[in-house]
């Protein structure tokens, strides 16, 4: 479970830190020669986050620093905000060699007036329920409206215009790489929808 994997992650040390955030400011200062494009684009300076991670990880110590999933989502929303698919942040083990999912897959398809609908599909083998089948119509997300949720999500990842990170927002609410981005906060589910029969239900 979730839960269980979160317990053992915690090993990133105080100077493993400096030395991520160090390499992170050589490459996008060096090497990466789109960044004065993607500044423009997003409105955006990754170099002047890396430096205050870097300075506050200079007054830091072992004992006094934010715990490990604090700095993993510094370091990612810095590589997300240029907005660039082949430049990443890439988490170290354990979350490198996992995935975050749920049994099923969301597909946005649109009804006859054109509105977005959101259905579950692509159920993994040997998941079964009474009423949430293939087809069924999702409207909220732990009480948040499905759209909504969605635009959530879509903001954790790197797409370079709104309908990149759309798909990606869709995609990121039941399957998680986890290492590209961390474990959701959520350690379980509330999902509201219409079943086969058009019956409102939760599960």
């Amino acid at each position: 479970t979730l839960s269980d994997f979160l317990d053992t992650v915690g090993e990133l040390t105080h100077s493993d830190r400096k030395q991520i955030d160090e390499q992170a400011l050589v490459l996008m200062q060096e090497n990466f020669v789109h960044l004065p494009l993607k500044k423009a684009m997003h409105g955006v300076d990754p170099l002047q986050k890396l430096r205050l991670i870097q300075h506050r990880l200079e007054d830091a110590s072992e004992e006094t620093m934010t715990n490990e999933f604090q700095f993993h989502r510094e370091m990612i929303d810095v590589f997300t905000a240029v907005r660039d698919l082949h430049t990443n942040y890439l988490l170290p083990a354990p979350f490198a060699n996992n995935i975050a999912f749920l049994p099923f897959d969301i597909e946005e398809c649109f009804d006859e007036n054109g509105t977005p609908q959101y259905i579950a599909s692509h159920f993994v083998q040997g998941f079964s329920h009474e009423h949430f089948q293939r087809g069924v119509i999702i409207h909220t997300w732990n009480a948040v409206p499905i759209a909504r949720a969605i635009e959530v999500c879509a903001d954790q990842h790197a797409g370079s215009n709104s309908d990149a990170r759309h798909v990606q927002g869709i995609d990121g609410l039941t399957i998680r790489a986890m290492q590209r981005s961390l474990p959701p906060d959520a350690h379980w589910v509330i999902i509201g929808y219409t079943d086969l029969n058009g019956v409102e239900r939760e599960l």
